[in-house]
């Protein structure tokens, strides 16, 4: 995929002491160009003046895009985009907001038939866990923290969604809860320590995640059921934003030291392998079906990585 233009128009509420009107925003991915343009036509209706006005505003924005999440079918990316959640198609195109209003929207998760959206949406009264229909809209909040929300999965079993709860910066642990909101169970237990991300194996047995403390993660193994834990590594370096195909033949994780990162692949249970590297810049990967492509944010965004290569391509 090429270079992309991230075009935006907005009609949703707009407030001033002096008007209201209203924004709202589209978004398209043109070729040729990496700058994200947001286009918005404002009408202000002022209070002294039976008259109206209109005004047109350009803001070229480079970057923004977080928390990428690839369909089941590969077709399409779900991701935060300055706090709200869009579509955007994998190959170029037009894409979709999903989410409008107040808050911010972050960490999409595809059901595994890819009809729903899971996200956290955050107000100052907490985060709300949602449930996104993408054929009728209806949203529903089956979850809400007092904390902040992280990476969220559903279970590739169909029996409930899994999610970070981040209570501080040092206490972030897995969780699940079924799809109507009951039984939310807390899974991992440790105290001044972080799951800041993980990845479900294809049949939901076994959770691959990174698990720290005061900043830094080893990788690790946890049986579902049986709760026990391998230790995968032991390193100096800090791993993280982990990554479990749908095949279940391959891992990827980030592998960050001394301001570098490097994306490391893992195939079979063989050696990881590093295959792209540069300076940190809050890498986050998430892999195509095919197993062969990630999509990589990095710096706020979007790339796609050629596993086999190391080759990026940004969308």
């Amino acid at each position: 995929m090429g270079d992309g233009l991230l075009m935006f128009v907005d009609t949703h509420p707009y407030n001033s002491p002096i008007a209201n009107g209203s924004l709202s925003w589209e978004i398209s991915i043109m070729p040729t160009t990496r700058t994200i343009v947001i286009l918005s036509w404002l009408t202000l209706s002022l209070s002294l003046a039976a008259q109206s006005q209109q005004a047109t505003r350009v803001v070229e924005v480079d970057r923004g895009a977080m928390d990428p999440a690839v369909s089941p079918d590969g077709t399409q990316i779900a991701t935060s985009i300055l706090g709200k959640i869009w579509i955007v198609p994998f190959e170029g195109g037009d894409a979709v907001q999903v989410t409008r209003g107040i808050g911010w929207d972050r960490r999409p998760a595809w059901s595994a038939d890819g009809r729903f959206l899971a996200y956290g949406h955050q107000l100052r009264s907490g985060t709300s866990l949602v449930i996104h229909n993408l054929q009728t809209g209806n949203v529903n909040v089956i979850y809400h923290s007092d904390a902040g929300i992280g990476h969220i999965e559903f279970d590739p079993k169909g029996e409930g969604i899994y999610f970070v709860a981040e209570g501080s910066q040092y206490d972030a642990h897995l969780w699940k809860v079924s799809t109507d909101g009951t039984d939310p169970t807390q899974l991992t237990h440790t105290t001044n320590w972080h799951e800041w991300s993980f990845a479900l194996d294809p049949e939901g047995d076994r959770v691959f995640l990174e698990s720290g403390r005061y900043g830094g993660a080893d990788l690790y193994m946890m049986n579902l059921e049986s709760k026990a834990v391998e230790r995968l590594t032991r390193s100096p370096a800090n791993e993280f934003s982990v990554a479990w195909s749908r095949d279940g033949r391959t891992r990827v994780f980030v592998e960050g030291y001394d301001g570098v990162d490097r994306v490391m692949v893992q195939v079979d249970d063989g050696e990881a392998k590093p295959v792209f590297e540069s300076s940190y810049d809050q890498k986050q990967i998430a892999l195509h079906p095919n197993r062969n492509v990630a999509v990589m944010a990095a710096g706020r965004r979007l790339y796609s990585l050629d596993l086999n290569s190391g080759r990026t391509t940004p969308h």
